[in-house]
């Protein structure tokens, strides 16, 4: 799959600007800098050690790696959708289904197609998918089956809104494509169902929040699939959902005790007066920070961008393993220091790297580049498999990111991985036709 190439030397120095004075013995005034812009690219026109060039090469080698082992074993050639426990060389090892990881694939698969590589073969595998669980979109208030054998028959219902949100993202990018365009429109009516039942008394309540529970996780799902849909078309109660998760994750989740994200809350919006007042997400509210950073830059809105990116870097360093790299998802208890498990998701780095790259791209703000380097290249040295003459990267691992091969195999992760392997490509190219200078969205 060809990329065009772009490109070139990045800006030279600011002039000093100086003049002569009127006097006699004509003394130069003091030279005025100029402001230099900030660029996206290191002062050797680099981002994480590497050329614009060679950083796009590798964007377009783990993804090729990343479809063709999809195509050889993860999608269902004969029943449609993706079966995703395969060994750690391929075949599967279950072909059961689930709703989580068709629309996880089907989102993949539509971008792969509509943003970087018109072949056919990848909207051909997310209709299939869509075909295979369209065939029991519920007609009433209630979720999309959880699972589902490999012909198709569904078991039991989700008990949240997880599976049904991400089946409405591969359904709005599906809808991307010409042809299916009549996609939005039930993406949108999934949102609105799955937003009256979020908004239920009750909705996942425990003993730790009896009235219901309102989580991190569900806000940035929901604004990632309203960001995606107003790409397409302008609506306003897509609009509004938007607005409503940008308010709740920056007034609510947010905990300005210690300035990070609680991950569940009461109900009502008000914090648990328990433990959960201790517990942050620091994964998930990595992810719901870069989607809302994706948000200001479609709004073009700087001040929430710029609280936001702020917000994401004091994020990261809290989830930062200055012993041996890599960033922890949860923390168990803020005043302690106590984290749920000191592994390292493969998920919560992919997360991590969207969201700088996001930030160089539109700010070329130093410490991005900095973190940046230091988490690509960390991820780069622990997470590809190729060392030990296996595709793809591992996912879930222990703290130091050592590779051990459970004899059960894998799930051939389809959603993280190549989302920022697709997202990341996508902003290298921008910077390198922008000759390694931001953005203008906020100019």
């Amino acid at each position: 799959m060809k990329r065009r190439n772009f490109f070139g030397a990045t800006a030279g120095a600011a002039a000093a600007v100086s003049g002569i004075s009127g006097c006699d013995n004509k003394l130069r005034k003091p030279s005025i800098k100029v402001p230099e812009k900030p660029m996206a690219i290191d002062e050797g026109g680099t981002l994480a050690g590497k050329s614009l060039e060679a950083l796009r090469d590798q964007y377009l080698y783990d993804l090729n790696e990343y479809k063709e082992f999809q195509y050889k074993y993860v999608v269902d050639k004969e029943y449609g959708g993706y079966c995703v426990m395969t060994q750690w060389d391929g075949p599967p090892t279950s072909y059961d289904k689930r709703s989580w990881y068709e629309g996880r694939g089907t989102w993949s698969f539509s971008h792969l197609h509509n943003k970087i590589d018109p072949d056919p073969r990848h909207i051909e595998a997310a209709r299939r998918s869509v075909e295979f669980v369209m065939k029991h979109l519920p007609k009433e208030d209630v979720f999309f089956p959880a699972s589902y054998s490999r012909e198709g028959k569904p078991g039991d219902r989700e008990i949240n809104l997880y599976g049904d949100i991400f089946i409405a993202n591969g359904l709005t990018e599906f809808s991307k494509a010409p042809g299916n365009e009549k996609y939005w429109d039930i993406a949108k009516d999934i949102m609105m169902k799955c937003v009256r039942l979020y908004d239920k008394p009750g909705y996942n309540a425990s003993e730790l929040t009896p009235n219901g529970a309102r989580f991190g996780g569900h806000w940035f799902i929901l604004i990632r699939l309203a960001t995606q849909m107003l790409e397409s078309r302008d609506d306003p109660e897509v609009k509004a959902i938007a607005d409503r998760c940008i308010d709740s994750q920056m007034n609510y989740h947010y905990n300005p005790d210690y300035g990070l994200y609680n991950e569940r809350i009461n109900h009502d919006f008000t914090r648990p007066n328990n433990e959960l007042a201790q517990q942050a997400g620091l994964g998930h509210a990595s992810e719901l920070l870069w989607m809302t950073l994706f948000e200001a830059v479609r709004r073009k809105d700087k001040a929430l961008f710029d609280e936001n990116a702020k917000r994401f870097r004091r994020n990261l360093e809290v989830a930062w393993d200055d012993v041996y790299g890599g960033v922890f998802i949860n923390l168990d208890n803020v005043d302690e220091n106590r984290w749920d498990s000191v592994g390292k998701a493969g998920w919560g780095q992919m997360e991590d790297m969207i969201g700088l790259m996001c930030i160089i791209e539109h700010t070329g703000a130093d410490w991005a580049k900095e973190w940046f380097n230091k988490l690509y290249t960390w991820v780069m040295a622990h997470f590809p498999l190729k060392p030990y003459g296996l595709p793809l990267w591992q996912d879930y691992t222990n703290r130091k990111a050592i590779f051990e091969k459970d004899p059960k195999g894998r799930r051939a992760e389809n959603l993280h991985h190549p989302r920022q392997l697709m997202l990341n490509l996508l902003a290298t190219e921008r910077i390198m036709k922008r000759n390694g200078n931001i953005s203008d969205v906020f100019a």
